[in-house]
């Protein structure tokens, strides 16, 4: 356990702490609203990112002085996980602002007692739960190549645990992890420009492998001339093409 470990268990103590002080009912409307907007946030997350990335302009993303444009993807995927949930968020609050949800929930809340604090704190501590899974798929890119971070034994069971982990979690934080695993290859490779086309094969191998991007999406923006094609990405998108 290291310092990241402990500042994750402060963010569940905490959630503890405020749903013991909301109670039950208005702390369970919190969460059921959190995750209604997180499944249709990972669910749409990546139609929109597709979108973002083929009509977008690419930047320049280098991994130790060389371009990776699969890094892309990554951005755009989680720019879009934010554009999404940011917005359904409004939504949700302004939803149950007009309808007086609110309002009658903090009326009930007024008469709650030590039992249905005590179940407030329980579900606090599974809003932040789900809160730091959030967290921890944001933080992956900036974060990534902090050893306290990589190191977490709860940031592993966190992204590996089965409350709200979609196949859209599991592949996204996949791909991080591998990309980060390529960097440290890139980072031995006292050869590495001469190499890469390799390096940029392989970053868009981990794309398609854990479904962040399609094949007719890379197609397109190769046409485009968004993406250069060269032989190893080639033959990466023949592998995959053959596999369909």
């Amino acid at each position: 356990m290291n310092w990241f470990d402990i500042i994750l268990i402060i963010l569940l103590l905490v959630g503890g702490l405020e749903g013991f002080r909301r109670g039950f009912f208005r702390e369970i409307l919190k969460v059921g609203g959190f995750i209604i907007v997180l499944y249709l946030s990972f669910i749409f997350m990546n139609p929109l990112g597709n979108l973002l990335f083929k009509y977008l302009p690419l930047f320049s993303l280098h991994i130790i002085g060389i371009e990776i444009a699969a890094l892309n993807i990554l951005l755009y995927e989680i720019i879009s996980f934010l554009l999404i949930s940011t917005i359904l968020y409004v939504i949700l609050n302004f939803i149950l602002t007009i309808t007086g949800l609110i309002s009658k929930v903090i009326s009930i809340s007024k008469v709650i007692n030590l039992p249905f604090k005590i179940l407030g704190a329980i579900v606090g501590i599974l809003s932040n739960y789900i809160l730091i899974i959030f967290l921890l798929l944001i933080l992956a890119i900036p974060l990534g190549k902090v050893d306290a971070y990589r190191n977490s034994t709860l940031k592993n069971y966190f992204l590996n645990s089965p409350i709200l982990i979609t196949s859209q979690i599991k592949n996204l934080n996949s791909s991080i992890n591998e990309v980060y695993d390529l960097t440290e290859e890139i980072k031995n490779d006292k050869s590495r420009i001469k190499h890469s086309d390799e390096y940029n094969a392989k970053s868009f191998d981990i794309m398609l492998k854990n479904k962040i991007v399609s094949i007719d999406t890379v197609d397109e923006l190769i046409d485009n001339g968004k993406i250069r094609n060269y032989k190893e990405l080639d033959q990466v998108l023949n592998n995959y093409r053959k596999e369909n």
